[in-house]
């Protein structure tokens, strides 16, 4: 299932990504959820205002570091960046507790992860970080913009995207420096995701309403895609052939293939936000 966390009646609405429909909607007591993540059989959300990690299944809620703005989880574990608390939170999924710091200074943003490492930009810094999951700092580098998102590219790369003179740029980052840029039209990322063996990516931009479709092999946007009015979040459902992007302000998830062509959209409750999949009929935020 496809969830959706809809900021303006803090609300989580779940659909079948297969028939297209949906199949469920669940009112909580709290406000300014951002953020999904599935851990198991639940559904974890982040919320920027209060700020705070939450338990969609009982809605247990923990204090986290001011302005959370993304999380991965692994194992049992949930990494959070902070922006005002200027660092990492790591949380120890089992007891629902905090488990440790990663101070990274500079407002990391635009956090994302995947096979035990995870990317993101320190904006006030103007770098770009991958870490792996145990601390260790793989890429630390210094970027000719302002920062607003990154993903890992593989375990020695990543995907950042930073604003240029004019436009943004996506930029594809080693341990050495940068590899190549592209402009992208939109001066406002949002987020990146990088996919199918790190050969492919999408960027929402919420400024120019696109999202972007990169070819990361020879380092160019094959396709940009109009999502409304400011998409936000990306899931990608690759063994479905599916990404999901929402439009915060026109209350709906776009679809479209892997390959960037639009298949049809959802619509959804107000201020749509954070996206997770989970391939669970079972998931307790239902």
């Amino acid at each position: 299932m496809l969830y959706c966390a809809c900021a303006g009646d803090n609300s989580i609405w779940s659909f079948d990504i297969f028939e297209r429909k949906n199949i469920g909607i669940k009112k909580l007591h709290c406000s300014g959820l951002r953020r999904l993540a599935c851990y198991k059989d639940d559904l974890l959300a982040v919320c920027t205002y209060p700020s705070l990690l939450l338990r969609i299944s009982d809605e247990k809620s923990i204090p986290v570091g001011t302005y959370p703005t993304g999380i991965y989880v692994i194992d049992d574990k949930a990494f959070i960046s902070c922006g005002e608390a200027n660092s990492i939170w790591v949380i120890d999924l089992k007891c629902f507790k905090p488990h440790e710091l990663i101070a990274c200074g500079g407002f990391p943003m635009g956090l994302s992860g995947t096979n035990g490492v995870f990317a993101f930009v320190s904006m006030n810094l103007c770098e770009a970080h991958l870490y792996s999951t145990n601390g260790n700092v793989l890429i630390r580098i210094k970027l000719p913009g302002f920062p607003y998102c990154a993903a890992p590219a593989g375990l020695d790369r990543l995907l950042c995207v930073y604003t240029g003179e004019k436009d943004s740029k996506a930029a594809l980052i080693d341990k050495n420096g940068i590899i190549w840029s592209i402009g992208l039209k939109g001066c406002m990322p949002v987020e990146v995701r990088v996919y199918e063996n790190n050969a492919k990516a999408v960027i929402t931009d919420c400024e120019s309403g696109l999202v972007h479709f990169l070819d990361l092999q020879n380092g160019k946007v094959t396709k940009s895609l109009k999502c409304g009015a400011m998409p936000d979040d990306i899931c990608i459902i690759e063994h479905a052939g599916v990404i999901a992007v929402s439009s915060m302000a026109d209350d709906f998830i776009m679809l479209t293939d892997l390959d960037g062509n639009k298949i049809g959209v959802l619509g959804c409750g107000p201020e749509p936000r954070g996206l997770a999949y989970s391939s669970s009929d079972e998931i307790s935020s239902s």
